[in-house]
């Protein structure tokens, strides 16, 4: 079951009863099975962003290892990061980070069924960061249209918003939105 769970592609909606149907396991142990991983912190369960802004959100949950090595060695990905993991050592270093320094804060992603997303939500008292990941050196204004959209869904509780990049460049994008690279969060 181990192996067929890093089969599923990191950062992507979890369905149960497709991950049971293809171990030929019930729902139930399917759940169960992640509910272990979970609980010994080998898989963070990404939630949906609990407020609705629009009636037509995501519910399904999002699956991210914590441990990217057991996840390429389970998938047998030695080559270069490929987007969705690079989305899972974003999100797997923020939720290790948080819980080090003890911030409450909770974390979530926001995806409408048309598409429009943010890959990873912080929030916390001070307000929400919106992060949006990309698995490329350099990434400009287009790349914070999710973003953008969410800031003025939330209004005030928007803090601001990043998009982490694997470049070198530190810059502001527009006006609390700012380009990050990586290695200079984690």
């Amino acid at each position: 079951m181990t192996q067929l769970i890093c089969q599923i592609i990191a950062g992507q909606l979890l369905n149960y009863a497709d991950l049971a149907r293809d171990a030929a396991v019930s729902t139930a142990t399917a759940r169960r099975y992640l509910e272990y991983l979970r609980l010994s912190y080998q898989v963070v369960l990404l939630q949906p962003y609990a407020r609705n802004l629009t009636s037509a959100t995501v519910k399904a949950p999002k699956l991210y290892w914590m441990d990217l090595g057991l996840l390429r060695h389970g998938t047998r990905n030695r080559g270069e990061l490929t987007g969705p993991l690079f989305e899972t050592l974003v999100v797997a270093e923020a939720r290790k980070c948080i819980d080090t320094i003890g911030r409450d804060a909770a974390l979530w992603f926001y995806r409408t069924r048309s598409g429009r997303e943010v890959d990873l939500l912080i929030a916390a008292e001070g307000g929400t960061i919106g992060v949006e990941v990309k698995n490329r050196a350099r990434v400009g204004a287009r790349d914070c249209t999710g973003l953008r959209a969410l800031a003025k869904a939330l209004g005030d509780e928007w803090a601001g918003g990043l998009v982490v990049h694997r470049g070198e460049a530190l810059e502001e994008l527009a006006p609390g939105l700012w380009a990050v690279p990586a290695h200079r969060l984690f």
